[in-house]
């Protein structure tokens, strides 16, 4: 989280170090979870959090007045 505050080298080989960070985060503790993985649960969160994305992505110019 220091390299999103101040410019570094690392700040230029990472483009969002707050956003990297969180997934590298969300990552570790989803391997050192230790349950097996329910595949089919997996892929409908997947998909739902897709569809979410993209509906926000399509809505945000309208309801924000700023182009994506």
């Amino acid at each position: 989280m220091a390299a999103s505050t101040r410019q570094s080298r690392l700040r230029l080989l990472i483009r969002h170090p707050l956003l990297t960070g969180a997934v590298l985060w969300g990552v570790s503790h989803l391997l050192l979870n230790g349950d097996p993985p329910s595949w089919s649960a997996e892929l409908v969160t997947l998909l739902i959090a897709a569809i979410t994305v993209a509906v926000i992505i399509y809505l945000h110019p309208w309801l924000s007045g700023i182009p994506v």
